[in-house]
């Protein structure tokens, strides 16, 4: 399987991965052009999507969720209260591309099984994401406010985990965010800062996972190369190098090169 982040952080997400002969777009937060476009950077098309899938409802996560089903004739996955809380802003679906599912109901597309699970996040009903073809893994978190047992048992052992690193403490309690804003970012149903993601990630590489993806970064109270430099501080400590890590950051609104599992 391989992974693309066509973008990612609060100005929009969007996830793509493909197994075989199989596409799967996980959250569309950015306009359905610049999804495509981003896309066809690496000479490739969402010609054929097999599925759209909804973490949840916020507009950052699904604005070209109902362009992308359109114009590819895609079905959409969701819980149910996330398609009520969301089917207003995304326009008109075939009744027959409306999927809705239970957290921990597991979804078969094509050749790829995908497990669901409840994340803790201020949504009607979060969800995150694995997706696994064979003996290959990979899995989708953010948007979480701390790390359950319940995530962790279903996300260790992927191949490739994409995960959050939304905030560092110290820019967050010195950017221009409202104190109310500051506190839900810290709240158990808010974002993981970059030490968070630094303990998930080394508990992750430790169960078998080969490249950390570090995703979601906010704009204002943190930076590429400080998430990245903390979790680095955080494997090495634990005698994990970044390059056995394969850790690399996802940027805000940027298309990220192609990983692969081999």
């Amino acid at each position: 399987m391989k992974y693309i982040s066509l973008s990612s952080g609060s100005c929009g997400n969007c996830h793509y991965i493909t197994g075989r002969d199989t596409k799967i777009v996980i959250d569309a937060g950015i306009s359905g052009k610049r999804a495509i476009e981003h896309l066809a950077m690496h000479g490739q098309s969402m010609d054929g999507l097999d599925a759209i899938l909804v973490t949840h409802e916020h507009i950052d996560h699904i604005q070209a969720v109902g362009i992308l089903s359109r114009k590819f004739n895609a079905p959409v996955y969701a819980t149910e209260k996330t398609w009520e809380n969301m089917k207003r802003h995304v326009g008109k679906i075939k009744e027959e591309n409306v999927r809705v599912f239970r957290r921990g109901e597991t979804l078969g597309i094509k050749n790829i099984e995908v497990g669901t699970f409840e994340i803790s996040h201020d949504a009607v009903e979060p969800v995150g994401y694995t997706l696994t073809q064979g003996n290959q893994k990979i899995s989708v978190v953010t948007d979480i406010g701390h790390v359950s047992d319940e995530v962790f048992r279903n996300i260790k052992g992927s191949d490739i985990a994409v995960i959050e690193s939304n905030y560092d403490p110290h820019m967050l309690n010195y950017c221009s965010y409202p104190y109310p804003l500051k506190q839900r970012i810290r709240s158990e149903t808010g974002h993981l800062s970059n030490e968070e993601a630094g303990y998930l990630g080394a508990a992750l590489i430790k169960s078998g996972t080969r490249k950390l993806l570090l995703a979601h970064l906010s704009k204002e109270s943190n930076l590429p190369q400080l998430a990245f430099q903390t979790v680095a501080s955080i494997l090495s400590q634990q005698d994990i190098g970044p390059e056995d890590a394969g850790l690399d950051v996802m940027l805000r609104g940027r298309v990220s090169k192609i990983y692969s599992i081999e």
